[in-house]
């Protein structure tokens, strides 16, 4: 745990003139890559929203004021938006936890007190009580021990106990009944056999399926664990058959020693998304050494390995944990081995066959050049399913003159400034320090930051922000049909999972008095020859209601014309089986008009508009 007299020595010891990688906490890895300072990037814009959640100082309920050093503590944000981080709370006995904050205030999930986690000192037993017995006492801090969470705003966490039948174990709690459970604990029955001497955090899903770190019978005994309403299962453990050959030496491989003699597996942490997809980062003895396994209806592969190209030349020398989006897309820092002499790095996303540079050093940016970046971690997500990762960058500016940045990268390369160092914050006064490991979910992110000259005596705060919903797309070509006219596809309003109606996708210049409906998916665009003219979007495809296209009398005419409320339909408001990802902030959709044309032999008989892409709104 970073103690708060240490604070200033730490970040003043961080590098000025290197290029260097944030590996975990302070501490951070030079690369030797040499600067440019003659190519700049144009300033970049700023986010929609951006509101202090989890300030030091803040008033805590139950008693005492909030310590989260917010600039060396990372946070998760939940699908409601709401900050989820470790403080300790100073002027109580309650003197720590995890918390929940958002513009409305702190909201304590779980309460301890005592010396923090892997001290030893349990503290008297004042903490809220475990679902095992006991109370909670020491919590932990640092980039290791970020509790996770998900859209339905569950926690997952590691605390100590006073009391308990254990010292220690991995919680879950479930926000939607305020409750409980453990995971895993010190002793438990390891499915890969054996007993667990150590349990370590980890990651969940939407469903509240939890992927986490343990130790079996010895510190190199490393597991990758899964927990499902109650029931362990083994993704992987060291010594296990790797994909392709070999064998994994290392599943987990960091681990801290703490002062009360235990040790907890730390990372690489696995991570798990909405389809029950896991991946993780292993070392392996076959002709793969190192990379990303995709673990998917139990099988597993290599997704990214150390032998494959990489999309600024050269390969990939080292793979840091991968964060996995609903997509199916990974992000991912990365040291590259240019040629046999020369050595880069930065973060780059994508699946196999398709990576993308998202942000390399030397790189141009907002007046200067990439010149500090963070080791992917997890439970810090980074990547959502429209391809858009958040990561922090230290960029450039010349001698002894380098600022800390929050950015977003879309999947076109355009870069957007979430905060920036010496920029004025929500709460007055300008950002300091910025934590190197954001994180974002759903159209939301939340990052830490020190805030010199900030009210309320705010020295630190986690902030939230909103991120901008892009204007929807048109795109791929309609066919024309029988009658000459080209069916033109449009929309009027904002896309939002929370409203029940104000998004219409419509079309004209269709046949009148005919059939139709929207098929959509939400795995991205296509150009398939179909019917006579192209399928615009990707399988699986989905389908609306049926619809009437209306128009003039018979015959047959141009002015039938095709209208769906996205919004009412996604809600249940107008009948069918709307796909649940249509009510999922961030989800990015695919649309495009089918009717019927009887003026075509089968199997062209119909009508295919244009398309529409757009990203579900909050």
């Amino acid at each position: 745990m970073l103690h708060a007299s240490l604070i200033g020595i730490v970040f003043a010891s961080l590098p000025q003139d290197r290029p260097f990688v944030r590996l975990h906490d302070d501490v951070v890895r030079h690369v030797d890559v040499p600067v440019a300072t003659t190519t700049f990037a144009a300033p970049t814009p700023t986010v929609c929203g951006n509101v202090a959640a989890g300030w030091h100082n803040q008033a805590v309920p139950g008693g005492g004021t909030l310590s989260p050093v917010a600039f060396a503590n990372s946070a998760n944000v939940d699908g409601s938006g709401r900050s989820v981080f470790f403080a300790q709370v100073a002027g109580v006995a309650r003197n720590q936890g995890i918390f929940a904050a958002d513009a409305s205030g702190v909201q304590p999930i779980a309460v301890g007190c005592g010396s923090g986690g892997g001290s030893g000192t349990f503290g008297g037993g004042v903490g809220d009580p475990t679902p095992i017995g006991g109370t909670f006492s020491g919590f932990f801090g640092g980039t290791f021990f970020v509790p996770a969470t998900n859209r339905a705003g569950d926690v997952l966490f590691i605390a100590d106990m006073d009391n308990g039948p254990v010292n220690r174990a991995l919680f879950f709690w479930r926000r939607a009944t305020g409750t409980f459970s453990k995971v895993a604990a010190p002793g438990d029955v390891s499915p890969a056999g054996g007993t667990l001497s150590a349990v370590g955090p980890g990651s969940i899903d939407d469903a509240g399926n939890v992927v986490f770190l343990a130790l079996g019978a010895s510190t190199s005994a490393h597991q990758i664990l899964k927990w499902s309403n109650g029931v362990l299962t083994k993704v992987a453990v060291n010594g296990d058959p790797a994909p392709g050959g070999g064998a994994y030496t290392q599943v987990g491989g960091e681990s801290l020693g703490f002062s009360d003699g235990t040790t907890i597996p730390v990372g690489p942490l696995p991570d798990i998304n909405t389809n029950g997809d896991i991946v993780f980062r292993p070392l392996a003895s076959g002709a793969v050494s190192r990379g990303i396994v995709l673990v998917k209806n139990g099988v597993q592969q290599w997704f990214v390995t150390v032998n494959d190209a990489t999309p600024i030349g050269g390969t990939f020398f080292d793979i840091a944990a991968a964060n996995l989006s609903d997509a199916g897309e990974i992000a991912f820092y990365a040291d590259v081995k240019v040629s046999p002499t020369q050595f880069s790095g930065g973060w780059f996303a994508g699946s196999p066959g398709n990576w993308r540079k998202l942000l390399a050093f030397n790189d141009p940016i907002d007046g200067g050049v990439c010149f500090g970046f963070g080791w992917s971690r997890n439970p810090m997500q980074s990547i959502s399913s429209d391809g858009t990762v958040g990561l922090w960058t230290s960029v450039y500016y010349g001698p002894s003159n380098s600022k800390d940045e929050m950015i977003l990268i879309d999947k076109t390369g355009a870069i957007t400034t979430v905060a920036k160092q010496s920029n004025p914050t929500p709460l007055g006064g300008t950002y300091g320090i910025l934590d190197g490991w954001p994180s974002r979910l759903a159209l939301r992110g939340t990052f830490g930051a020190a805030t010199p000259g900030a009210s309320f005596g705010a020295l630190n705060s986690h902030f939230t922000f909103t991120e901008c919903t892009p204007t929807p797309v048109v795109y791929c070509a309609a066919k024309v049909n029988s009658q000459g006219c080209t069916p033109a596809i449009g929309f009027t309003g904002v896309s939002s999972a929370s409203a029940t109606s104000g998004f219409v996708v419509s079309a004209s210049q269709v046949l009148n008095n005919k059939n139709g409906l929207l098929i959509y998916g939400s795995t991205g665009r296509a150009a398939t020859p179909f019917g006579g003219g192209t399928l615009c979007v990707a399988a699986p495809l989905k389908r609306s209601i049926l619809l009437a296209t209306g128009g003039n009398p018979p015959p047959n005419d141009c002015s039938g014309a095709l209208a769906l409320d996205l919004n009412a339909f996604a809600s249940g408001g107008l009948g069918g089986n709307p796909a649940a990802f249509l009510s999922a902030p961030g989800t990015v959709v695919d649309c495009q008009y089918w009717s019927r044309d009887p003026g075509f032999s089968a199997p062209n008989n119909l009508s295919l508009s244009d398309a529409v892409e757009y990203v579900v709104g909050l």
